[in-house]
C-alpha cells in the first residue's frame, strides 16, 4: 500500500486516502450525523464505530446462545459447557496478539480488520449450518466454526478501537475520549439488541436461524468498515514489534543473570547500544504498564460467567413474567442495558459527588476506580451466592428470576468502572509505536481470566457446590483488588524511576495519580509525541481554577 497511492502524506509519516487534510474540516461541517455529538467526530470515524456496533450484536448475540446450545444440543453437563464457554473466550481473547502482530508489523490496521473480518464471518455462517446438523458433523462444525470466529473477532479487537483513534489527526485529547465513549457505547448497544432479539429468534425459530442473525449482521459490519476506505487516515505499520521487544527483554535478563549488568535498570541502559534509545524506552514502559495488569484477570473470571453460571443459573428459576415467557439467555441484555443507563448517572452524579467528597486526586484516580470496580464484582458474586441460597432452599423453578437484578446492577457498575477505565488506561499508557500490542495485552488479560474459571472449576466444582462456589470467586476478586492496590504503589515509584530517563517517562497530576506521559523520541522524521497526543483516561478532570471538566459519554458536551 503506497502512501502517496490517491492519498495525502502527513508528517508523521501517515496518510489520508483520497481525502486532503486541507479538505479534511469541510467534510467535518458536511456530516449528517448531528445527533449525540458525532458530528464533532472526524466523519470517517463513525464508519469505526458503526462497524463495532455491528461486529458486537454479531458476538454477542451468538455468545449469548451458546451455553445452553452446548447443554440442549451438544449434550454437555453445565460445569462442562461453561468450561467449554470459557475456553472459547480465551480463544477470543488470545488472538488479539495475532492481530496486533499483523496489523503493527506487516499489513496495517485496516488490512487487518477487513481480511480477519471475512474469516469472523465466514465462521458466523458456517455456525449458522452446522448448528441444524446432527452427530459428530455438528460437533465437529461447531467446533470448526467457534475456532474461525474467535480468529476473526479476536484479531480485529487491539485494531478498531486504534483505528478509530487513528482519524482524530492532530490527536484531540476530548475528541479522543469523545470517540472512546461513543465505542463503548456501540459495544454496549449491539450487546444489548442481540441478547434481547437472538434468544427470541431462537425460541421461535431454532439455533440455525437465530445463529444466521449474527451471520447477517458482521456482513453488515464488513460493509461498514469498507464503505469508509477512501476517508481513512492510515498509520503505516511500525515494524516487527514483537520480534523486537522479547529480543530486547531477553537481553536485559541474559546481562542481568550473567551478572553484567548489577540491576534491570542499568541492562536495560546496557541494550540502548544495541537496540536504540527509543525502542528500549518503549519496552521499559510497556513493562511497567503490563505489571499493573497482572489482578485484572480474576475480575473477567467473574463478569464472564454473566454468559455461563449466571445464565444457569436463571435457567432455574421463574422466567414467567405475566403474560410473557423470557428466556434465560436474555437475562445478560441486563448488563448491557445498565451500561448504557449507567454511564450518565456516573458521569453527571457519581463522580462529581465523589470527588466533592473525597477530593478530585483519590476519586479521579484511575488505580482507584478500577479497585472500586472490582470490589464491586466481588460483591456481585456475594449476591449471586445469596440468590442461589433461596433457590437451593426452594422448589425448581418456583423463585422469580427477577431477583438476579440486583447482582446485574452491581457488576455493570464494576465494569464501568474497572472496564471503561482499564480500556482508555491501557491506550494512554501504550509507547506510541505499541498502542495496538498493549491494547491486546489489555484483552489478554480477559483471556487469563477465562482460563482461571476453567482452572478453578476443575479444582472445586466435583467438592463444593454452586452456593460455595459463588463465594470462592467472590474472596479471590477481593484479593486481587488488594493486589492491585498494591501494585499502583509500585507503579508510581517504576514511573519516577523511569523520569530519570528524559527519553522515557515524565508523571503528570492529570488525574490525582502520577501517570505516564508519553515522550518518545522521533523516528523517521516524525514529530515528537506528548501525552497532549493522546487521550486522556477515562473521565478525566483538569486541575482548572474554579472547576473541573467531564465529557459526556452519549451527548460529547462539557459538563
Amino acid at each position: 500500500l503506497s502512501p502517496m497511492e490517491g492519498g495525502t502524506e502527513e508528517e508523521d509519516g501517515s496518510f489520508f486516502i483520497g481525502v486532503p487534510r486541507r479538505r479534511e474540516g469541510r467534510r467535518r461541517q458536511q456530516c449528517k450525523c448531528e445527533a449525540f455529538g458525532l458530528s464533532e467526530l472526524p466523519p470517517q470515524s463513525t464508519y469505526v464505530i458503526w462497524n463495532e456496533f455491528c461486529e458486537r450484536f454479531s458476538f454477542y448475540g451468538m455468545k449469548t446462545l451458546l451455553a445452553l446450545f452446548f447443554v440442549r444440543k451438544l449434550g454437555m453437563g453445565e460445569t462442562d459447557a461453561t468450561e467449554a464457554l470459557s475456553l472459547f473466550i480465551v480463544a477470543c481473547y488470545v488472538t488479539p496478539i495475532f492481530g496486533a502482530y499483523l496489523s503493527d508489523g506487516h499489513i496495517g490496521r485496516f488490512h487487518t480488520i477487513m481480511i480477519l473480518s471475512v474469516v469472523h464471518l465466514a465462521g458466523n455462517a458456517l455456525l449458522a449450518v452446522f448448528a441444524g446438523a446432527r452427530g459428530r458433523t455438528r460437533l465437529v462444525g461447531v467446533a470448526v466454526s467457534l475456532a474461525l470466529v474467535a480468529l476473526g473477532t479476536g484479531g480485529i479487537k487491539p485494531c478498531v478501537s486504534a483505528f478509530g483513534g487513528d482519524q482524530i489527526y492532530p490527536p484531540e485529547p476530548r475528541l479522543i475520549q469523545l470517540f472512546f465513549s461513543f465505542f463503548y457505547f456501540a459495544i454496549n448497544a449491539g450487546s444489548l439488541l442481540s441478547t434481547l432479539v437472538t434468544p427470541t429468534v431462537k425460541a421461535e425459530a431454532g439455533y440455525s436461524f437465530a445463529f444466521a442473525l449474527p451471520a447477517i449482521l458482521m456482513a453488515i459490519a464488513l460493509l461498514a468498515i469498507w464503505k469508509g476506505r477512501k476517508t481513512y487516515r492510515m498509520v503505516p505499520p511500525t515494524g516487527d514489534v514483537f520480534t523486537q521487544t522479547v529480543r530486547v527483554i531477553m537481553s536485559a535478563c541474559s546481562l542481568r543473570a550473567s551478572g553484567k549488568a548489577q540491576s534491570f535498570s542499568v541492562a536495560f541502559k546496557d541494550c540502548e547500544k544495541s537496540y536504540g534509545r527509543e525502542l528500549v524506552s518503549d519496552v521499559r514502559q510497556l513493562l511497567v504498564v503490563l505489571k499493573l495488569f497482572l489482578p485484572a484477570p480474576i475480575f473477567w473470571s467473574l463478569f464472564d460467567q454473566q454468559s455461563s453460571r449466571w445464565t444457569f443459573q436463571a435457567s432455574h428459576m421463574n422466567c414467567q413474567l405475566g403474560s410473557y415467557k423470557m428466556q434465560p439467555e436474555q437475562m445478560q441484555s441486563l448488563n448491557a442495558f445498565l451500561i448504557l443507563a449507567l454511564i450518565p448517572l456516573f458521569e453527571r452524579v457519581i463522580y462529581p459527588l465523589a470527588s466533592r467528597l473525597c477530593g478530585p486526586k483519590l476519586a479521579l484516580d484511575p488505580v482507584y476506580r478500577m479497585a472500586s470496580g472490582m470490589l464491586l464484582g466481588a460483591a456481585s458474586f456475594l449476591l449471586a451466592a445469596i440468590v442461589q441460597l433461596h433457590i437451593n432452599n426452594s422448589e425448581e423453578g418456583s423463585v422469580s428470576v427477577l431477583w438476579q437484578i440486583p447482582q446485574y446492577v452491581v457488576m455493570t457498575s464494576g465494569e464501568i468502572l474497572f472496564s471503561i477505565t482499564g480500556l482508555e488506561f491501557a491506550f494512554s499508557q501504550a509507547p506510541q509505536t505499541m498502542k495496538s500490542a498493549v491494547q491486546s495485552a489489555w484483552l489478554l488479560t480477559d483471556a487469563a481470566g477465562n482460563l482461571l474459571t476453567v482452572v478453578v472449576l476443575e479444582a472445586v466444582s466435583k467438592m463444593v457446590g454452586q452456593f460455595d462456589e459463588f463465594l470462592i470467586f467472590s474472596s479471590g476478586c477481593l484479593v486481587a483488588m488488594v493486589l492491585l492496590l498494591f501494585l499502583a504503589r509500585e507503579f508510581d515509584r517504576d514511573i519516577h524511576a523511569d523520569t530519570e530517563d528524559p527519553g522515557a517517562l515524565e508523571p503528570t497530576n492529570s488525574a490525582g495519580r502520577q501517570v505516564v506521559e508519553l515522550r518518545s523520541k522521533p523516528t523517521h522524521g516524525q514529530p515528537e509525541v506528548k501525552a497532549d497526543d493522546g487521550p486522556e483516561l477515562p473521565n478525566d478532570h483538569h486541575n482548572e481554577p474554579g472547576g473541573s471538566t467531564t465529557i459526556s459519554p452519549l451527548t460529547g458536551d462539557i459538563l
